[in-house]
């Protein structure tokens, strides 16, 4: 049913959003993870490889709600499905 039909409840959004402010904030504390992302930025630039892929805490302040709902009617759809059989 959640990914069927999700809920997106205001309360489960800004939970989410709060908890990947705080794990920009604490990567940002790592000499090691912003070592990492200075190099990346330097040599992708503006290539997709060149942005941290949790975002910047400006860029997640500035996503809501509605931006998320939007993304899934576009997204998450039938025609995206990749279906992986093992075993």
């Amino acid at each position: 049913l959640i990914i069927n039909k999700p809920a997106f409840r205001q309360e489960a959004f800004n939970r989410q959003k709060n908890q990947l402010l705080m794990t920009i904030a604490q990567m940002q504390e790592s000499p090691d993870d912003v070592a990492n992302m200075t190099f990346f930025k330097q040599l992708y630039k503006n290539h997709p490889y060149g942005h941290p892929v949790n975002g910047t805490k400006e860029t997640v302040r500035m996503l809501n709600a509605w931006q998320v709902r939007n993304f899934y009617k576009r997204y998450y759809v039938g025609a995206n499905a990749v279906i992986v059989l093992v075993g």
